[in-house]
């Protein structure tokens, strides 16, 4: 089992990052991907769509097309055509052309995490992590830093790779 799988085990069924008491947004549980894996933040993000025009060189982003899937660990957006905000989950790496599954909060409405199967209406596309299996740019006094700062992050060796991630507990 990786890390992800581990992440994804974890994860479903919590209600994570309220914006207020029992408000769980699906911008939450991106913001807990995100820093449970070091991963490059968003800046500007008031609203899901927008993690698309905003996200920085640390994501590749692949269009929605007729013959572009969602990986495993992919952060799905929704335009904004969806209710105004549009919406985020992380693909888990199940499904085929006409629908994929993902990590869901607030889908349905006020939902916590949970799996959930999708069909690729109103989605822009995938934006796929630079550095979610590895990381070998931080040099060793940015990793003691970071773990120092939040001592329930963990480093881990991405299955006998030399390089590194990070996964919080």
């Amino acid at each position: 089992m990786s890390k992800l799988d581990d992440w994804f085990a974890q994860t479903n069924g919590q209600c994570v990052y309220p914006l207020s008491e029992n408000d769980y947004e699906c911008v939450g549980l991106f913001n807990k991907y995100r820093d449970d894996f070091g991963l490059q933040p968003i800046d500007g993000v008031e609203f899901a769509y927008q993690l698309w025009d905003n996200a920085g060189d640390g994501w590749e982003k692949i269009i929605n097309t007729d013959t572009s899937f969602p990986q495993k660990g992919d952060v799905v957006i929704w335009k904004a055509d969806l209710g105004g905000t549009g919406h985020v989950d992380i693909a888990d790496g199940k499904g085929n052309a006409d629908w994929f599954e993902g990590l869901d909060q607030n889908w349905p409405f006020k939902s916590c995490c949970h799996f959930q199967a999708h069909d690729y209406g109103n989605v822009i596309g995938y934006l796929r992590p630079k550095n979610l299996q590895n990381n070998p740019t931080m040099t060793d006094k940015q990793i003691i830093e970071k773990l120092l700062a939040d001592p329930n992050t963990h480093i881990y060796d991405n299955d006998g790779v030399t390089r590194f991630g990070f996964f919080k507990a």
